[in-house]
């Protein structure tokens, strides 16, 4: 997860990309902190993977990263991370 998580900080976009995708995938809790952190990157595409990734972890600081990001002023990272509660929700 650490990798992971330093990856999410790479030069090269695609690498950032995949790093959140394998984070929302192996769903552990140890991501949130970088996940979060990355909700206001300014790359595009980088917010919502990081909104995906949180909604797949079952954790409360996951959920409150993306609850504060619903105020935040990128609107596809607001609706990423609205998307992300819903399902969480079902």
């Amino acid at each position: 997860v650490e990798e992971l998580a330093n990856a999410l900080d790479d030069v090269s976009l695609s690498v950032r990309e995949n790093a959140a995708r394998a984070l929302g995938a192996i769903k552990d809790a140890r991501a949130v902190p970088a996940l979060a952190a990355k909700l206001s990157d300014p790359a595009a595409g980088i917010g919502e993977l990081a909104a995906e990734a949180l909604g797949n972890i079952p954790d409360a600081a996951a959920t409150s990263a993306l609850a504060a990001t619903l105020s935040g002023p990128d609107a596809s990272v607001r609706l990423a991370a609205l998307r992300a509660l819903a399902r969480n929700a079902d």
